[in-house]
């Protein structure tokens, strides 16, 4: 008697060719589990139902397509819904003769779950409010397969939650203009794209500004008459470039600030005559060689100060009437000590003096007599706390950093002091057992010399 099922396992048999008879379910389990096309040769009448049954399941496992090697009468319940729970797209080999109402749409439930566009192969009189809502759930374009007449407020809204591209496919006659309004911003705020797919007439500042805060430069598409100043200032905050796009007369140095924060280069559409001191100062946070192009006469004391902080610029290259506190302040920190020689002794007040002093202590004889008591009892209570080598990096003065570091090489030698001392006493004590333990032997130790 041959044995089939080793046969089977070598490779020399298929399934086919092996007797109707001989086709056990052990030998049927081992032809699906190597491919499942063997599942055609599966005779349905050797098994009870239970068993053709788990062969087909088996094989499900393996692959999602095996139902198709299923005869239709036998694609029952379990084996339809372990098909479409690994393919929704299986739905298409789900006999619906074999099922009642109730029982095809659990399994239609189960494919749109899956994959939304399932739906597809759901036959449109099938297509209940609960497969249908399942479908845009899982993909928000999967509403242009529900009909027309069960697209639902709840149905839309949950379609372009999903996907705002989606709106294209809600029918505005299903619904009053608040609803109709109502799924339109949503659409938008998942999808600022989705603006395109709103009519004209609906495009109003709430959804224009949900627009807009996703892609600035949908104000082109926003009519001018909805184009409002909250509008207009979202999109340049999230795309300078939509400033191309605003009338010049609604454009505000709000907007023009929204466009350099975002991007300096931003301040090439900023009318010249517009451009403020606020506006340099703030496309130069991002790029100062911006103050480079601030025409002279607009070269407030603020730029300058900028100009000096940013782009090396020396006090020379500075109008003298426009030399404040605060430029003369920000030299001497940048540049050095020395440069409080360069500073009018009218201008010199008491932080430029205290900031060359802590620097240098030589800076000491620029500052004005009558300050310098008080600039040195500053400079020594900023720096009351410092060791040496901070002191000399901070600039204290020279008989002050004596001081500090007579202190701490005092503290040194204490501690030396203290160490060898210690050390004394752990010698003396070892010494002192030493001698006790000689003392405790010599009675027992024998007597040479006699």
């Amino acid at each position: 008697m041959k044995d089939y099922l080793e046969m089977l396992r070598r490779g020399e048999i298929d399934l086919e060719d092996i007797p109707i008879e001989e086709r056990t379910k052990e030998i049927c389990l081992e032809a699906v589990s190597q491919i499942v096309s063997a599942l055609e040769y599966v005779p349905v009448k050797n098994f009870d139902n239970k068993t053709y049954e788990k062969i087909c399941l088996i094989a499900m496992t393996l692959d999602k397509w095996a139902i198709d090697f299923i005869p239709k009468e036998k694609r029952t319940e379990k084996i339809c819904l372990e098909a479409v729970i690994r393919s929704g797209e299986t739905l298409l080999a789900v006999p619906i003769e074999n099922f009642d109402d109730r029982t095809y749409e659990r399994i239609c439930l189960e494919a749109v779950r899956e994959c939304g566009y399932a739906i597809r192969h759901v036959p449109e009189e099938k297509r209940t409010e609960a497969i249908c809502l399942e479908a845009v759930k899982q993909i928000g374009m999967a509403l242009e397969f529900v009909p027309e007449e069960k697209r639902t407020e709840a149905i839309c809204l949950e379609a372009v939650g999903r996907d705002g591209m989606a709106l294209k496919n809600v029918p505005q006659k299903n619904f009053d203009d608040s609803t109709y309004s109502k799924i339109c911003l949503k659409a938008v705020k998942q999808n600022g794209k989705a603006l395109r797919c709103v009519p004209k007439e609906k495009r109003t500042p709430d959804i224009g500004v949900e627009a807009v805060k996703q892609n600035g430069l949908l104000i082109k598409v926003i009519p001018e008459e909805m184009q409002t100043k909250q509008v207009c200032v979202e999109a340049v905050r999230q795309d300078s470039g939509a400033l191309e796009y605003i009338p010049k007369e609604m454009q505000t140095e709000e907007m023009y600030l929204e466009a350099v924060r975002t991007h300096s280069w931003a301040i090439k559409d900023v009318p010249e005559e517009k451009r403020t001191e606020a506006i340099y100062l703030e496309a130069a946070k991002e790029d100062k060689w911006v103050l480079l192009g601030v025409p002279e006469k607009k070269r407030t004391e603020a730029i300058y100060l900028e100009m000096v902080k940013k782009c090396d610029w020396e006090i020379e290259d500075v109008p003298e009437e426009k030399r404040t506190e605060a430029i003369y302040l920000e030299m001497v920190k940048k540049y050095g000590w020395a440069t409080i020689e360069d500073v009018p002794e009218e201008k010199r007040t008491e932080a430029i003096c205290l900031e060359a002093v802590k620097a240098n202590d030589e800076a000491l004889e620029f500052v004005p007599e009558e300050m310098r008591t008080l600039v040195v009892e500053k400079v020594k209570k900023l720096n009351e706390d410092k060791t040496y080598e901070e002191v000399l990096e901070s600039g204290l003065t020279k008989e002050l950093a004596k001081l500090r570091k007579e202190r701490e090489e005092l503290e040194k030698k204490k501690k030396l002091a203290e160490q060898i001392l210690n050390k004394r006493k752990t010698v003396q004590e070892q010494q002192r057992r030493e001698k006790e333990l000689l003392n405790s032997i010599e009675p027992d130790m024998p007597n040479i010399g006699g």
